[in-house]
């Protein structure tokens, strides 16, 4: 039977407290413990079970199972006593009875109470049999009931837990289209904190502290690695790193002692202090403690006997090694980081084909990294297939574990989104980047403080895919909320949100140019400016390439306020930064160098210094010509922008045929754009096609002068129907044009034109 969308929950913040509780519970806990929960969601009440078994499967020496019953029927219900008694030993026992709504009648009330009738009159039995907890879910209109039946079994409860109902996600929410983003969100496994009640850490810190001291070295080790996990998780990072530290060196010990049994234990450690390394920004400390990792797990899984071999370890050893990539990218050693990210794709894999309902989700994180490794080096099409596998599974996983998964399927749109960019398929990554936004809206409805910086990403990504394909007010529009967000960020949390606020004003300042509002455009630019020069004062290798960026645009947006000299001294400043950058790593910097070449060109020619034009726009060109050919789908646009400026100034110098070699290249290129994605280049292609017409113009040239304003006027009239403040003085200009070619030439207009002309003009 088809019915509407389905429907999906996000776990509430009471069902994050009580997986909270129940997490330290395990941590800590021994021996039998008892629990009620009350709740009209078996949503709610699944949420908390999933993550009681994630809890159970990470505790040491006592079983990690989990006995689910969850009777269909008040006599099944009945029944569960005896199978509680009957059944093996289990780490917890969860018997759940919640059907949605109100109490299904008096027979589900009747079977209820007499279940916790016999269980009260059974608890010293049940107490002795079970080694582990016991949990009963109910309709919280039970609750009295309950208590009253089983008085003495309510005395001995460790805990009690209401559910409401979290926020109800659509799949509808999910249909239309994903992401994309100026730059690259990288998914890495354990970064993002989960929910852990400071409160409890505190008291685990505490406790902690009393244990060591009867505790074993190997218990030792083995509960500071519990807290340091906790401590990761809570965001104290700095202790984590510190805490796992301690357990490598307890593990070192025990593994020179037996090697056998403590070396993969001393692997899981230095793999969690290569977390926290990273979590750090202590890259070169992450990749030593991973290096080491992988280097004991290799031994382990490979250099033994294949009757020997720990197979195991094999998760572990992906682990290892994404985090090692992770590392080594982030070093710059992006060759390093690729083997790495291929090996674990390839562990997980297997490991996915044989238990899909485990690693799969990994196998997508996987190839989310490899997908986004992939682009950096400029392997655009292996990298969109690695990234349209994670989008693919992480979709799939998604119909399943909404709650859990879907901050992780937007992350894998965003990334999609982009690369479909650098291919040149506009309107798809603007069709991915919008699911992403959606699905992030829908995140933060329910959990606003831990998404908004995700929507606020992928709003600055949106507002970018729209201006590709010419809806530029739409991408104004979107851009300015990603500032509100980041700037609302930024407010509380500087030291963190501050960087993105930069970025995302300057990503506004250029929306705001294109539609020619310039003043706004300044005043946005001035202030991204202002933070990144601070920021890059503090920490240089960090923020410098962002500060370059910034300078660019101010010094555009400048130039169109009319002070050309404040103009010229922030692009060059933005070109000796970019200069600096790609001596280091040109393949990631040439074409930001390349495109402050060329507005540096325009910012000469604006002084009237045409030979210094000349020269760096000769080179923006070349280094464009270059990139072009390795990246064509990426790098056509700028090449064809450059070419466009390089013709210009090829024509202040005198030199007209090399001007007119230029622009009819740049015309050719901004042709195929057009065809590709209309509303994008469009407005370029006229600029390049009105320029080449004065230059064929001034050399004598009339008739193709005047068909080079004409078909000029054709590109920018759809648009300008759009935006006429934006293109109404270029087409002016194109329509002056198109009038002195027409009579220089003594060639009447084509019938097309004059109906896209003035009646004043069409008719002089």
């Amino acid at each position: 039977m088809s019915g509407g969308p389905s429907r999906s929950f996000a776990p509430s913040p009471e069902t994050l407290h009580a997986a909270s509780r129940l997490q330290r519970h395990i941590d800590w806990g021994r021996g039998f413990w008892l629990a009620f929960v009350f709740t009209k969601s078996p949503p709610q009440a699944h949420i908390l079970q999933r993550r009681l078994q994630r809890a159970l499967e990470g505790r040491e020496g006592e079983s990690r199972t989990q006995r689910i019953l969850r009777p269909g029927t008040p006599v099944e219900l009945g029944r569960t006593l005896r199978q509680l008694l009957d059944g093996d030993a289990a780490g917890c026992t969860w018997i759940e009875a919640v059907r949605g709504g109100t109490v299904d009648g008096p027979a589900w009330t009747d079977a209820w109470v007499r279940l916790i009738l016999r269980a009260n009159e059974r608890r010293e039995l049940i107490r002795d049999r079970l080694a582990g907890g016991l949990v009963f879910v109910a309709h919280p209109d039970l609750k009295p009931e309950l208590r009253r039946a089983g008085p003495d079994l309510w005395s001995i409860r460790n805990f009690v837990f209401e559910l409401p109902a979290g926020a109800e996600l659509e799949d509808s929410r999910l249909d239309g289209a994903e992401l994309a983003s100026e730059g690259l969100e990288e998914r890495f496994e354990g970064v993002l904190p989960s929910f852990v009640d400071p409160v409890l850490l505190d008291e685990d810190v505490r406790r902690s502290r009393d244990l060591l001291e009867y505790e074993g070295l190997a218990e030792q080790a083995r509960t500071k690695e519990r807290l340091a996990e906790r401590l990761s998780a809570a965001g104290r990072f700095e202790k984590a790193a510190e805490t796992s530290a301690e357990v490598v060196a307890m593990y070192r010990v025990l593994a020179s002692q037996d090697p056998a049994a403590f070396e993969p234990e001393l692997a899981q450690a230095l793999s969690n202090l290569a977390v926290s390394f990273v979590q750090l920004d202590s890259h070169r400390e992450a990749h030593r403690a991973s290096e080491e990792a992988t280097y004991i797990l290799e031994r382990l899984v490979y250099d033994q006997p294949a009757e020997e071999r720990s197979e195991e370890l094999l998760p572990e050893f992906a682990r290892a090694l994404s985090t090692l990539a992770t590392a080594a990218s982030r070093m710059g050693r992006l060759s390093d980081a690729l083997e790495s990210d291929r090996r674990a794709v390839s562990i997980r894999r297997g490991l996915a084909e044989e238990r899909p309902q485990d690693f799969l989700s990994d196998l997508a994180g996987s190839l989310n990294n490899l997908g986004n490794r992939l682009s950096i080096v400029g392997q655009h099409e292996e990298a969109l297939d690695a990234m349209a596998e994670a989008v693919e599974i992480r979709r799939g996983l998604v119909e399943e574990r909404p709650g859990e998964l879907l901050p992780d399927f937007a992350a894998s749109l965003n990334n999609l989104g982009k690369m479909l960019g650098d291919l040149g398929r506009r309107e798809e990554a603007l069709r991915i980047t919008q699911e992403s936004v959606d699905v992030r809206r829908a995140l933060v409805e329910d959990q606003p403080e831990s998404f908004l910086p995700s929507l606020a990403y992928s709003l600055n990504s949106l507002g970018i895919r729209l201006s590709e394909v010419g809806q530029l007010e739409d991408a104004r529009q979107t851009s300015r909320e990603a500032v509100e967000l980041y700037r609302e960020l930024a407010e509380k949390k500087p030291d963190v949100y501050a960087p993105d606020l930069a970025r995302s004003l300057t990503n506004l300042g250029n929306r705001l140019g294109e539609l020619r509002r310039h003043e706004e455009a300044l005043e946005v630019a001035e202030q991204s400016v202002a933070i990144l020069r601070q920021l890059a004062d503090e920490q240089p290798e960090v923020y410098l390439g962002d500060l370059a960026h910034g300078l660019n645009n101010l010094g555009i947006q400048l130039a169109h306020r009319d002070r050309p000299d404040e103009a010229l001294l922030v692009t060059q400043e933005a070109v000796s930064i970019h200069r600096v950058a790609a001596e280091q790593n040109p393949s990631g910097t040439l074409p930001d160098l390349a495109g402050a070449l060329s507005n540096l060109g325009n910012r000469l020619s604006d002084l009237g210094k045409t030979e210094e034009a000349l020269e760096v726009t000769r080179e923006a060109v070349e280094f464009c010509r270059t990139l072009a050919e390795q990246r064509p789908h990426e790098m056509s646009s700028n090449l064809a922008r450059v070419l466009g400026n390089f013709g210009a100034d090829l024509w202040r110098a005198s030199h007209g045929e090399e001007a007119l070699e230029a622009l009819d290249e740049s015309v050719g290129i901004y042709q195929r754009l057009a065809d590709e994605s209309p509303g994008a280049f469009r407005s370029g292609l006229a600029r390049v096609l009105g320029l080449r017409g004065v230059v064929q113009t001034a050399m004598g040239e009339h008739a193709k002068a005047l068909k080079s304003f004409a078909e000029g006027l054709r590109a920018i009239h759809p648009v300008l129907a759009e935006f006429p403040e934006t293109f109404q003085p270029l087409t002016e200009e194109i329509q002056k044009g198109i009038v002195m070619a027409s009579r220089a030439a003594d060639l009447p207009l084509p019938d097309d034109i004059k109906v896209l002309l003035p009646a004043a003009i069409a008719d002089a």
